[in-house]
């Protein structure tokens, strides 16, 4: 039987709609993975960010008057003097036990010219730095970078293939009206993270070719049975997008999460309660912070006597009528359980 004009010219369309139609899922699935890239690289930055600014706030206020005075002294010492100086062995001693358990890997102070006047590895100490990202954070902004190192000399030793947070955080002292005297580069080891979030990267990236891909096959059979297949295809797409809409607002909600809570820890290592030795405003603002970021409704702080033979509570906050109270007693007598 022989074609008609009309028949090839359909065909052509087919086959011209299923390369465009395969042409514009692939171009789709690389924009979604770059916007995917760019928006979580962002937030992680971010977030690296404000964990390292959090991290100094609290070395900072640990090194107290050391880290004031090595700032000070500094310039009027030669390396071989800074190096062997007693204020660099206490600080390095004071950061190796500050820093366990934690994912900084590296520390290191400038003074106001660029000079390392404090590293975790001495061998840098008394070098000009000539970094942009130092001259930046002198002027008063913090400059956080993402970067992968293939090696990288540690505390502990080298470290490979690592992904690396570094922060150039400005020092000043008292308020943010005072000049400020030296930056601290803090370097943090975010590989586990990162390595999640790439694996859920690739995830949705695979997640999105298969769906695409599914689709493309989806498109083609629309083409030629249109009137078959659209309302089962259709039902599943809706079922995948409000799956995909739900991994998403949950991942949203736990990165929300995490943003609030770096912000309640920066705001209890900058209250000054906690470093100028007000035991009762310091629990306070612990126990209201903790009610208000975990949602709880009663936090309080107990504490024993010399003789542990009583427990008494130095606060209690109460979120539903936002009072804190004190003063009640408990006796290993009345409640042996609690004072074992």
């Amino acid at each position: 039987m022989v074609k008609s004009p009309l028949f090839y010219e359909m065909l052509n369309r087919l086959r011209s709609f299923s390369i465009i139609s395969l042409i514009a899922f692939v171009l789709a699935t690389v924009f979604i993975s770059l916007i995917y890239h760019q928006k979580v690289h962002g937030d992680l930055v971010v977030m690296g960010e404000s964990n390292n600014a959090a991290l100094t706030q609290v070395f900072a206020n640990a090194w107290g008057s050391d880290l004031a005075f090595l700032l000070q002294s500094a310039e009027k010492l030669s390396d071989e003097q800074l190096l062997s100086s007693e204020e660099i062995s206490r600080l390095h001693h004071t950061v190796i036990n500050e820093i366990k358990g934690l994912s900084v890997v590296k520390v290191k102070l400038f003074d106001h010219q660029g000079r390392t006047i404090f590293s975790t590895e001495p061998s840098e100490i008394g070098k000009i730095t000539n970094s942009q990202d130092f001259f930046i954070a002198r002027n008063g902004q913090t400059l956080t970078l993402h970067n992968q190192h293939q090696e990288f000399q540690t505390i502990n030793g080298k470290i490979t293939d690592r992904q690396l947070f570094s922060s150039y955080i400005p020092i000043q002292f008292e308020n943010a009206s005072k000049p400020i005297t030296g930056v601290f580069e803090l370097y943090t080891d975010e590989t586990p993270l990162v390595q999640r979030i790439q694996r859920t990267q690739r995830t949705i990236i695979l997640a999105t070719v298969t769906i695409f891909t599914l689709l493309y096959g989806v498109v083609w059979l629309i083409a030629r049975q249109a009137h078959l297949l659209l309302p089962n295809q259709y039902t599943q797409l809706s079922s995948t997008q409000a799956n995909l809409a739900e991994s998403h607002q949950e991942l949203q909600q736990r990165v929300n999460k995490l943003h609030h809570q770096n912000r309640v820890l920066m705001a209890l290592a900058k209250n000054k309660a906690l470093h100028q030795g007000n035991l009762q405003e310091a629990f306070q603002a612990i126990t209201e912070a903790t009610a208000q970021t975990l949602h709880i409704e009663r936090v309080s702080v107990w504490l024993f006597d010399s003789n542990q033979t009583q427990l008494q509570c130095f606060d209690l906050f109460e979120l539903s009528s936002r009072q804190h109270s004190e003063g009640t007693e408990l006796t290993a007598v009345d409640y042996p359980n609690y004072c074992r």
